[in-house]
């Protein structure tokens, strides 16, 4: 860090300067407080080979070399020793003492006679009192971190859509899945609890000939985040600081506006449900001829529906009392829609990991977690989105084939069960929603997070380079999914307010006045506008980290 200089007496201030003024640690911290400082503190001699402190001793200070060289060791899952630093003039060690439970991981010894100035932990926070300071600390630790996975994680190694091949972590508690590229691989095979960032990125560079520090720290910070590798519990100073900054957490913590755009409850014990409706019947949904029936049951009854409403809809109108029956029925084929989700995933072998009932934006919605398809292949997951669609599609055909054997006010419900149907699928297949037609986008595209990519990337990057027809032009998907997402719920605000109206005043006239279901149609609007807003402003500006 500093020319050599002469051993260090306690209290030799100048010498502590020279060694200490260009440290990343103490950047932005006046000379004269730093000298003060060190003025106080106690240095520490060592003979060749004596212990510094030794594994599983209690820590409460860090050590800075001062001169001479100073080695830490351990012994690996055999007993066998092990060298994990070699800490020169201007090093500092003994991180253990910022972490809990405050204990030193390894041993220390002097490699030479050496001189090691003492820090009680309290006095280094005195210190860093800025910001800049504790972040740097931060990063350091973490890259001295020594990464170690958790137990019993599963790996499943599939293709991406280039051919590639990719590994799929699944978390054995919280069945969180991670994927891994073929470097990521590389890299969670050196984590064993003994090997830094320092020496992971070292052995990445021989590997792949490539310097990349801050690949190595993302992955293992978000490994981290997503709980796949154990957490290291920083002393309290150091975990408000981390707990305050995203980039240490992986992702960004949930904000008021988020839980105010989407909620969701799960019920996680759902896959002994599905295997039971997979056995009893349900297999057979999945059988081509089942398949083949639907798609031509649905697209005739898309058909008959259109001739219907472009050449029928006026000539009958539909009971009040009857239109309140679409509540229900609207139920039994959300029901239907995700209970497909959940059968096509047994049917590919894997498991469902719940069901459950949330908010999206202005919607309530259903859902069945399908996590687990990322175990499985392209093809199956493509399989997996388009059953729900597909049996909406096959309700509605049979709706509208029931419609034309019925008459008078059933057979204009059936008729509207039928057109809703098929707006659910029109609905679902749209790739601007977070729904199955974006789910089947990314996994045509192999493109998993493209839509908080495409966000972060018109957020940050579309600024600079708007002007770029070339850098525009390379990241074009991102950024036509970007301006697609947002015209797109533009219009579907606008006409969701229009229908919302329409419908919700009609019905509430049953109940009270016109004026006031006029007022309560308009507070409706409004709702629906301001959860829109807020639904693209997280995704937007709050939803930016990686994940």
């Amino acid at each position: 860090m500093s020319a050599p200089h002469q051993p260090l007496l306690p209290g030799d201030s100048l010498s502590f300067e020279k060694l200490f003024v260009d440290s990343l640690l103490f950047r932005g911290i006046p000379q004269s407080q730093l000298a003060s400082w060190a003025a106080e503190l106690p240095v520490c001699s060592l003979e060749r080979e004596e212990v510094l402190f030794s594994e599983g001793d209690a820590a409460a200070s860090i050590f800075f070399v001062l001169s001479g060289a100073v080695s830490v060791s351990t012994s690996d899952a055999s007993g066998h020793p092990l060298s994990l630093a070699q800490h020169k003039q201007g090093d500092w060690l003994g991180e253990g003492a910022l972490v809990k439970p405050a204990i030193h991981h390894a041993t220390a010894s002097a490699k030479v006679v050496s001189q090691v100035l003492v820090v009680p932990v309290e006095r280094l926070f005195v210190l860093l009192v800025t910001p800049e300071s504790r972040r740097t600390l931060l990063e350091e630790l973490l890259f001295r971190s020594r990464p170690k996975p958790v137990a019993d994680v599963h790996v499943q190694e599939n293709k991406d859509g280039s051919g590639e091949t990719v590994f799929i972590l699944r978390h054995p508690k919280t069945n969180a899945y991670f994927r891994l590229s073929r470097a990521g691989w590389f890299l969670w095979k050196q984590m064993n609890g003994f090997t830094t960032q320092d020496t992971l990125t070292r052995t990445y560079m021989r590997e792949f000939k490539s310097l990349r520090p801050d690949f190595v720290s993302s992955l293992v910070i978000r490994l981290t985040a997503a709980g796949f590798l154990e957490p290291v519990i920083l002393c309290g100073e150091l975990e408000q600081e981390r707990a305050s900054d995203s980039f240490f957490q992986g992702k960004r913590s949930q904000t008021f506006l988020q839980r105010l755009a989407s909620w969701r409850w799960t019920w996680r014990n759902a896959d002994p449900l599905f295997q039971s409706l997979y056995r009893n019947g349900g297999r057979w949904l999945c059988h081509p001829v089942s398949v083949g029936l639907m798609l031509l049951v649905g697209l005739l009854g898309l058909v008959g529906t259109g001739v219907f409403y472009s050449s029928m809809a006026g000539s009958f109108q539909l009971h009040s009392v009857l239109l309140l029956w679409l509540v229900p029925m609207m139920l039994l084929d959300t029901l239907l829609h995700e209970a497909a989700h959940g059968i096509a995933t047994q049917h590919v072998g894997c498991r469902v990991n719940g069901v459950g009932v949330g908010w999206y934006w202005f919607m309530p919605v259903a859902f069945v977690d399908t996590s687990d398809a990322w175990l499985a292949s392209r093809r199956s997951r493509l399989w997996i989105s388009v059953a729900g669609p597909l049996v909406n599609l096959g309700l509605g055909g049979i709706s509208a084939g029931a419609a034309i054997f019925a008459s008078g006010s059933i057979q204009a419900l059936l008729w509207q069960f039928s057109l809703s149907n098929f707006l659910s699928v029109l609905l679902n297949l749209n790739p601007l929603m977070k729904l199955d037609g974006y789910l089947i986008l990314t996994d045509v595209l192999d493109r998993p997070n493209l839509r908080s990519q495409s966000f972060v990337w018109m957020r940050t990057e579309f600024p600079k380079v708007w002007w770029k027809p070339q850098e525009l032009w390379r990241r074009r998907v991102e950024g036509f999914y970007a301006l697609g997402s947002c015209l797109f719920l533009v219009a579907l605000v606008a006409t969701i307010v229009v229908l919302h109206r329409l419908v919700f005043v009609h019905v509430l006239t049953l109940f009270v006045s016109h004026y006031i279901a006029e007022v309560l149609g308009w507070v409706l609007a409004c709702v629906v506008v301001v959860f829109s807003v807020v639904g693209l402003w997280t995704e937007v500006f709050e939803d930016g980290a990686p994940s």
